[in-house]
């Protein structure tokens, strides 16, 4: 669930963008988002397996 929402608020942050004077949404700020998401799920996981298997 933390996930989804994670992903979910990073493309609402894009979108959001979209109407802010002086800013605008780009697809590559999208793509880091993304990817820093997902980089702290796995980070997350393995931490957690990790600690299980002690």
């Amino acid at each position: 669930p933390a996930f989804l929402f994670a992903l979910s608020y990073a493309c609402f942050n894009e979108l959001v963008q979209a109407f802010i004077p002086q800013r605008f949404p780009s697809v590559g700020d999208l793509l880091m988002n993304l990817l820093g998401v997902t980089l702290a799920r796995f980070a997350h996981h393995w931490s957690y397996r990790r600690s299980v298997h002690r």
